[in-house]
């Protein structure tokens, strides 16, 4: 596993759980593994094919997100990211070093039904 990880977030807040929503999250965090650092990228233009170059940019092992369409997870997939599907209830940060337990997405699934062992 590549030692970046990325989440998509609702604010600029590593700590606010997951955006519900891949192309209209506010902002896409990176976090290094190793260091702890985070760098934030803001979702400017609000969709799914500027999120999607994004993070192609910075090729993280891992992608965790509340939701993604089918057409952007074959792309990320297709690229060798790994795509894991988490709660939006729960701080995002939290998720990351349990994200192999997380279901990778089959089609268009909505994160919210998932549950997360606390």
């Amino acid at each position: 596993m590549k030692r970046f990880q990325a989440l998509t977030l609702s604010s600029e807040s590593d700590e606010v759980p997951l955006s519900p929503f891949f192309a209209r999250c506010r902002w896409v965090a990176f976090l290094d593994l190793e260091s702890g650092g985070v760098r934030r990228v803001q979702n400017r233009l609000r969709s799914a094919e500027f999120l999607v170059e994004r993070i192609l940019a910075e090729m993280p092992g891992r992608l965790i997100c509340g939701f993604i369409d089918a057409r952007s997870a074959r792309r990320l997939r297709d690229s060798g990211i790994d795509l894991r599907l988490g709660p939006c209830s729960v701080p995002a940060r939290r998720l990351v070093h349990e994200a192999w337990r997380l279901p990778a997405p089959k089609g268009l699934v909505a994160a919210e039904i998932i549950p997360f062992a606390r």
